[in-house]
C-alpha cells in the first residue's frame, strides 16, 4: 500500500505568527463506494462507466488506533440515501483517506453506533493495517473560553477534494439560530456550541481544534449566511467512544 502524504498546512492568525499544522491523515472523507452503477441519479450521469465509484458526503476524522471514525450523523443519512436510488449491489459504507479517487486510500467502514442525540456516528474501518496508518487526534473535553481562536477541518465539496482550514472565534453554548437546525435538530444548550466561522457543505462532520492540537468538537452544521458554525462537543464522542468500549488514542486532561 502506498504511503500516506502527510499535508501540512499553515495557517496564520491576524498579525502574529501563530500557526497551526494538522495531520491530513486523521481527517477522512466520508461516503459511500459503488460497484459497477447500472444506474444514476441525475447530475450523476457524468459517471457512467466508471468500475468503481467513490462518492464522498462530508468529513470524519480518526479517534482510536483502531481504526474508529467520528462523523455527524446526517452524513451518514446522506450516503445510506443516495445509495438507496443506485440499484446496485455494491454498495459500501467507505472512508477515503487524502483523495477519494485513489481506491487503494479507501477502506469500508460499518457504523459502531449512533448518538441521535449529539447527531454522531462511530464507524470502524475494515482494514486493521490500514487504520494503522492513520493518526488518531488528540480529544479535549474541555470548553474553552469564548473569544477563543479555533480552526475546523475538512473537506467541502466545492474545494475539489482538497483538506482545508477554516479559523473562527469560540461563541460559547446555547447560542440558539433556529437557521442552524435545517433537519429539524435543535442546537441549544450544552449539547452544541457555536463559533464564529464560515464552514462549507462537505465539511460537516470534521474536527475544531485549538491552536495546540487538540480536538474540541465536530462540525455538525452552519446558520443560513454560513456567519455561524453549529459543533458538537468533544466531551459527547469521549462519552459515545466509552459507551462502546472503545479506546480513545489520547485524551487532553
Amino acid at each position: 500500500m502506498l504511503a500516506l502524504l502527510i499535508c501540512v498546512v499553515a495557517l496564520a492568525v491576524g498579525e502574529g505568527a501563530a500557526q497551526f499544522y494538522p495531520a491530513e491523515n486523521s481527517i477522512l472523507h466520508v461516503g459511500i463506494l459503488v460497484v459497477q452503477p447500472s444506474h444514476l441519479p441525475p447530475g450523476m450521469e457524468k459517471y457512467r462507466g466508471i468500475t468503481f465509484l467513490p462518492m464522498a458526503f462530508g468529513s470524519g476524522f480518526v479517534v482510536s488506533r483502531e481504526g474508529h471514525i467520528v462523523t455527524t450523523l446526517h452524513v451518514i443519512k446522506r450516503a445510506e440515501k443516495l445509495g438507496s436510488e443506485i440499484p446496485v449491489g455494491g454498495k459500501k459504507l467507505i472512508v477515503c483517506a487524502n483523495r477519494p479517487a485513489r481506491l487503494y486510500e479507501c477502506d469500508e467502514a460499518r457504523i459502531i453506533a449512533l448518538d441521535e442525540g449529539h447527531q454522531l456516528a462511530l464507524l470502524k474501518m475494515k482494514s486493521i493495517r490500514r487504520a494503522q496508518s492513520l493518526s488518531a487526534v488528540r480529544l479535549s473535553p474541555s470548553k474553552p473560553m469564548e473569544g477563543t481562536q479555533i480552526w475546523a477541518a475538512g473537506y467541502p465539496g466545492n474545494k475539489g477534494g482538497q483538506l482545508t482550514m477554516t479559523a473562527g472565534t469560540f461563541l460559547g453554548a446555547g447560542q440558539s439560530d433556529t437557521a442552524l437546525a435545517p433537519s429539524g435538530f435543535p442546537l441549544s444548550g450544552e449539547r452544541f456550541w457555536f463559533a464564529e466561522m464560515t464552514v462549507e457543505n462537505g465539511a460537516s462532520g470534521g474536527p475544531v481544534y485549538l491552536q495546540d492540537g487538540s480536538v474540541i468538537g465536530v462540525v455538525v452544521n452552519r446558520s443560513a449566511t454560513h456567519a455561524i458554525a453549529g459543533f458538537v462537543p468533544a466531551q459527547h464522542v469521549i462519552a459515545l467512544m466509552a459507551r462502546c468500549g472503545v479506546e480513545h488514542g489520547t485524551i487532553v486532561e
